[in-house]
């Protein structure tokens, strides 16, 4: 199939235009080139939306503006109309066969509001005007299928500039089922599905003919479902291990030499962390150090008189100046009794006691509240002269603590710009971490996932070992039992048959994988500038593609974005042509991230595709370059330039 027109009316920038693909030259290519902005992908986004319904290259659909053209959606509301339309018309024709897939929308202007469009398909295949037939709903949405299956529809309209994504995402995951669909081995497929419930139905027909063949028609049921459970979720975990294994391999590819960064920054927070708490210190030992000033200047100021007045009261000590701590009052009060006793212990006092009394008053020169007041000061005295004779130490004590974090912080700087410095030498600090992380997670992921596959696959062979016993009983009760000896055979040649369709599905992936690995590496030996670099392409098992280094090392995750660029338009082609799908290719912005001779060599590889298949690609001016132009102009059956008008909101032809 190939397309002959596209009209497209009030969708985005788009108002009313009309594209024309005739063939006018031995190659069937189509040019159209544009700025940004334009409306290139746009074109594409109108196609999957006429088509499915869809615009996968929209980015944020939540944050884009209406689909209605805003031009007519202003010029409508100022007419004081509510509604306006949609539509995208995609003319086609298939050998001596035309269709034309339209879809049209209504949309509410005022609030906007998108009424559900519809899809009409209109195909005439006998070449009559009136002989045509028209197809809606379940129908049109199946035609559209026959010639451009939605699951991979990336295959036929892609966006040039995510074409370096698709061996390095999950993406990857969805090949295999993409593979079995374009190269119709879902056919196959559905066969054999097909073939194992028809001997299910005889299975079960038997069981209601015999009661013992029932019973274990129910019993392999019900070890079928439990085997088909544990496959499916074998399948998932395959399709787990194999994104964790191109992750893991992609980014341990991106990250050579660049390893050591996650140790680098480790380091680098750790001492982030460690100059702040030495700035704590330093603040800690410059506030002890100003304390200690304080404290210094009161004790030197203060030490003199101190001093002194230690002297003094150590020189009246020495001459038993000061008195005991007695109050001469307390004394006087005793002697002058009128009974004559103590007032401390109540006894007479004797004419010895007497004298003693005497004797102390006479020997007290001060009071008693003196000699308290001097005892009580001693100490604070002693302090003050302690404090002034200790600052030499201290301060030699305090500055060195000081010096020491000062040292301390200096060198954790130097440590810091040191590590910073070479933290700097890696161009996206932010995506390295981010490899690392996303590869770890993988590393984990992967080896719990590898532990339950490996118990689930144990669970499936006892699953498929108890269903082959009871195959094996109800063979035999089906060979005894006269009433199902015809039954017996139509299982016996349904399950026959259901081995040889399985047989043939496994030989034609095979086949579809050698083929496919052999022309990927021819296409794209022809489209890269470095040659013999790569020694082959390989697809395993589950068609995970890999691209080997001629010195046998796996490299689709270190290839350059321009070379996985390649490496998927060289897959893409093969794809087509070992299938045999006949249907265009439409390439938004094909060679955004191709340069130098990979440029020349991707043209004209395009330029001799497109003999045999509809091309047509977007350019910018810049990548329409002379290498490009030089190779399509001469061959292409159109080419057109769009432009948008003086208010920027309309796109034309120019």
């Amino acid at each position: 199939m190939r397309l002959t027109r596209i009209e497209v009316e009030n969708f985005r920038q788009y108002q009313s235009l009309c594209f024309q693909f005739p063939k006018t030259t031995a190659w069937d290519l189509h040019i159209i080139v544009s700025d940004n902005g334009v409306g290139k992908t746009n074109l594409l986004n109108a196609i999957t939306w006429c088509l499915y319904e869809d615009e996968p290259h929209l980015g944020d659909a939540s944050k884009s503006l209406p689909r209605i053209n805003l031009k007519t959606k202003n010029r409508a509301l100022e007419r004081g109309e509510s509604t306006a339309g949609i539509a995208v018309r995609i003319y086609a024709e298939d050998g001596a066969d035309t269709i034309l897939f339209a879809r049209e929308m209504t949309v509410r202007l005022d609030p906007y509001f998108e009424y559900r469009s519809e899809l009409t398909v209109t195909a005439n295949t006998t070449g009559g005007a009136n002989d045509a037939k028209v197809l809606t709903g379940n129908d049109a949405a199946a035609y559209v299928e026959k010639y451009m299956p939605k699951k991979i529809r990336q295959y036929f309209c892609f966006d040039g500039e995510q074409l370096d994504s698709y061996f390095i995402s999950d993406k990857s995951s969805k090949i295999k089922e993409s593979i079995h669909a374009i190269s119709q081995v879902d056919v196959v497929s559905r066969i054999k599905d097909r073939l194992g419930k028809v001997v299910m139905a005889k299975q079960n027909e038997a069981g209601k003919k015999a009661p013992n063949i029932r019973a274990l028609t129910q019993e392999l049921e019900k070890a079928r479902q439990e085997a088909d459970r544990i496959s499916g979720t074998i399948s998932e975990l395959e399709k787990q291990l194999a994104i964790s294994e191109t992750v893991i391999k992609t980014n341990t590819e991106r990250l050579s030499g660049q390893e050591n960064l996650p140790d680098l920054e480790a380091k680098y927070q750790k001492l982030v962390q460690q100059r702040a708490a030495l700035e704590g210190q330093r603040e800690h030992c410059t506030e002890e150090l100003f304390a200690f000033v304080r404290e210094m200047k009161i004790a030197l100021s203060l030490y003199g008189c101190a001093r002194r007045t230690l002297d003094i009261i150590s020189e009246k000590e020495a001459q038993n100046a000061l008195p005991p701590n007695i109050d001469k009052q307390v004394l006087r009060q005793i002697l002058g009794h009128a009974d004559g006793c103590c007032l401390v212990c109540g006894q007479p006092l004797s004419s010895h006691a007497r004298g003693h009394i005497e004797e102390l008053l006479d020997k007290i020169q001060v009071s008693s509240e003196t000699s308290n007041l001097l005892m009580s000061i001693r100490s604070e005295l002693n302090r003050i002269v302690e404090t002034a004779e200790s600052y030499p130490g201290k301060k030699a004590e305090i500055l060195g603590r000081y010096k020491d974090v000062c040292d301390a912080l200096a060198e954790c700087e130097q440590n810091l710009q040191a590590v910073d410095d070479e933290r700097s030498k890696f161009d996206d600090k932010h995506q390295v971490i981010l490899w690392h992380k996303e590869r770890k997670a993988h590393e984990e992921l992967l080896e719990a996932n590898k532990n339950k596959k490996a118990v689930a696959v144990y669970q499936l062979e006892a699953a498929a070992a108890r269903q082959k016993d009871i195959e094996n009983k109800l063979s035999r009760a089906l060979e005894t039992a006269q009433a199902c000896a015809r039954l017996n055979q139509l299982i016996m040649f349904a399950s026959r048959a259901e081995s040889i369709a399985a047989e043939i599905e496994a030989e034609m992936m095979a086949e579809v994988r050698s083929k496919m690995e052999s022309r990927t590496m021819e296409y794209f030996s022809r489209l890269i500038w470095k040659k013999g670099v790569y020694s082959c392409i390989t697809l395993d098992d589950k068609y995970q593609l890999d691209l080997i280094h001629r010195d046998g090392y796996s490299c689709v995750g270190s290839c350059s974005a321009a070379e996985r660029s390649l490496l998927a338009l060289s897959f893409t082609l093969a794809l087509h042509e070992v299938s045999g799908f006949n249907s265009l290719l439409f390439i938004d912005t094909p060679v955004s991230r191709v340069t130098g001779q990979n440029r020349a060599n991707f043209a004209a590889v395009l330029q001799q595709v497109s003999r045999d298949k509809q091309l047509i690609m977007t350019f910018t001016p810049d990548e329409y370059s002379e290498n490009i132009n030089s190779v399509f102009a001469p061959a292409a059956s159109s080419s057109v330039r769009l432009a948008m008008n003086e208010e920027q909101d309309i796109t034309t032809i120019e």
